[in-house]
Formats: structure tokens, C-alpha cells, sequence
């Protein structure tokens, strides 16, 4: 009997999305590779700088898959101090750490660290370096709310938080610009991750939608992939919100083919590199530029093929410290409750 697609192969697939949105970031933060220099076809070359350029719609899907992830947790254990715990011990030490070395080695002004190492930098100086857990912290404080609007009020609830969002971006866009600045690479990704919350609902349920469906997802995925390409938009909140659809779509897409067409060596390989998703992207896009100021590069794809190995095992490593401060963590946690 042929497989038939339901929305819990978006679950199935999660380790090569991960795998997939981890090398199209790193493919993003390669800045200085320029096809149109490689390709003697100026449109080939901008089809593919216009590739790496879209690069960044990774990280909408590393929070439209971090919303479905986390609504299989909460569903399983509503406890929110555990819920809490486990989501914080995910990713602060391993943001502290690269935090730590990176602005030591920069030599920042004391007070400049804190607030970088505080994650709070974003909101008070616009840094970006380390927005996306600034965002995703304070999603995880706000997601048992989420997740209980999304469970008693299924699309009515939706609706009516992207309502809120939207009407609350606007206002600080004609409030207080300045701010709005500072903060709008974050403030308009939370409809991916509310959305993500949605389609995590009906993951979990196991949902089945009719095939045709796709059919729309793949006219979504090129219509935003166009509409990106036309550019010269006033407002970029609106490429914002296409990269919002772009994502949505690709996952959709992606889970529809692997569920049909599967291969061991890719799904192996991309399952390995989103295992380590999170210490790629802390490290990758940092590296890169430091490494940079220091050498001369005659071939730029040697150089980020060098530093994509090299952020690997930096990260194997990474991940290998973390797993020891967390057990050293709850190890003296346990000590105290006896």
C-alpha cells in the first residue's frame, strides 16, 4: 500500500529540515561569494547569488519547526517550570559560551558585554548578532499562553494573535521608528513561530490534508520566491512576512517529497548537520568574519568549505561541553532535593 502524506511527516522529516535550513544559513552568511564573478552567464550568476541571498529564510524555518517541536513537548509534559528547564538548559550555555569568548575576543566596553551576554543588546543598541535567542527566549516565556490560546481556540486563536502582532508592529513602526529599527528583524518573525504552534497542533493530531493542497504550496513557494525577486518594496516588513510564506512553504514541500523519495546518504548527512543546527549558527557567521581580518583568501569557496568543517567540529565540541555543564547542573540539583 502506497504511503500517503499527513502532516506528521513534517515531524518525520525534522532532522533533515534542520539540516537543510542549517547549510541554506550558512550558504546565507557566505558574504564575500559572488557567482557572477564564477558564471560566465550573468544569469546563472544571479540566479545563484539570488539563491544565497534567500539563504536567510532558514531561520524562518528553524522557528516554524521550533513551534511544532514545541508543542509535542508541552502536549507530553505541561509542567512549565520542567518545560521551562529543559528549553532554557537547550540553549544557554552553548549561547553564554560562544557569547563569552566572542565579545572577550572582540574587547568590548564592559558594559556593551553584559548587555551582550544578557541578550538584551537588541533591544537596547539594535545588536543583531544574537538576536534570534533574545527572540526565541522570550517565545518560550510567552509559549504555554501560546499553546493554550492555539488549543481552546484552534484558528480563531491564531487569527486573533497575528491580528495583535501585526496591529502592534504597525503601531511601533508609526510610534517610535527608532525602536521599531532595532528590533523589527525579531518582532516580524513571530508569525512564523505562531503559525508554527498551529500547524504543530495538527502535526501532533496526525491531520491529513488532501493532495491538491500541495499543488497551492508549490505555487506559494514560487509566487513569494518571485515577489522576493521583484524587490523594491517601501516597506520591508512585506519581505519579511513573504519570507514568513517562503519557509512555511518549503517545509511543507520538502516533507511531501522525502515522504516519497528517501536516501540514506542524504538523510544521514543532513540529520548530522541539524543535529548541531544551533551551534552552527552561533558559530559559523562569527567565524567566518574574524578569520577573515586576519588572512588573505585566494578562493573563496576553499575558505567557507574550510570554515564550515572547521565550525563542525567546533560545534561536535560545543555540544559536547553543554551536555557536561547541564548533567553537572542537574546532578548538584539532584544532590540538593536529597
Amino acid at each position: 500500500m502506497k504511503k500517503k502524506w499527513n502532516l506528521y511527516n513534517i515531524s518525520e522529516s525534522r532532522g533533515i529540515l534542520m539540516g537543510f535550513a542549517t547549510l541554506i544559513v550558512a550558504f546565507f552568511h557566505c558574504y564575500s561569494f559572488h557567482f557572477t564573478k564564477i558564471f560566465k552567464s550573468q544569469v546563472v550568476g544571479q540566479l545563484f547569488d539570488f539563491i544565497r541571498k534567500t539563504g536567510n529564510v532558514g531561520v524562518d524555518i528553524f522557528l516554524f519547526l521550533s513551534a511544532i517541536g514545541l508543542y509535542f513537548s508541552f502536549s507530553k509534559n505541561s509542567n512549565i517550570k520542567s518545560f521551562y528547564k529543559k528549553r532554557l538548559l537547550r540553549i544557554l550555555p552553548a549561547v553564554i559560551i560562544v557569547a563569552i569568548i566572542y565579545y572577550s575576543y572582540l574587547k568590548v566596553k564592559i558594559g556593551v558585554f553584559i548587555q551582550n551576554i544578557l541578550l538584551i543588546s537588541l533591544f537596547t543598541r539594535g545588536n543583531r548578532d544574537l538576536w534570534y535567542f533574545s527572540l526565541i527566549i522570550i517565545l518560550y516565556f510567552l509559549y504555554p499562553f501560546i499553546h493554550k490560546i492555539i488549543d481552546k481556540k484552534d484558528i480563531k486563536g491564531l487569527l486573533g494573535m497575528l491580528l495583535t502582532i501585526f496591529g502592534l508592529t504597525i503601531l511601533l513602526y508609526n510610534i517610535d521608528y527608532s525602536f521599531y529599527q532595532k528590533i523589527e528583524i525579531a518582532l516580524t518573525r513571530i508569525p512564523v513561530f505562531l503559525i508554527g504552534v498551529y500547524v504543530g497542533k495538527n502535526v501532533y493530531n496526525k491531520k491529513e490534508i488532501p493532495s491538491y493542497l500541495m499543488i497551492i504550496n508549490f505555487i506559494v513557494l514560487i509566487t513569494s520566491l518571485l515577489l522576493i525577486y521583484k524587490g523594491g518594496y517601501k516597506y520591508y516588513i512585506v519581505v519579511r512576512y513573504l519570507y514568513c510564506l517562503l519557509g512555511i512553504s518549503i517545509v511543507f514541500m520538502i516533507s511531501f517529497i522525502h515522504t516519497y523519495l528517501k536516501n540514506k546518504i542524504v538523510d544521514k548527512f543532513l540529520t548530522f548537520i541539524g543535529k548541531y543546527s544551533m551551534e552552527v549558527y552561533l558559530i559559523f557567521e562569527h567565524l567566518c568574519l574574524e578569520v577573515r581580518k586576519v588572512i588573505t583568501v585566494n578562493s573563496n569557496f576553499g575558505f567557507y568549505f574550510i570554515m564550515f568543517i572547521v565550525t563542525l567540529a567546533l560545534s561536535f565540541l560545543l555540544s559536547k561541553l553543554c551536555d557536561l555543564i547541564i548533567k553537572l547542573i542537574e546532578g548538584k540539583k539532584e544532590v540538593k532535593a536529597n
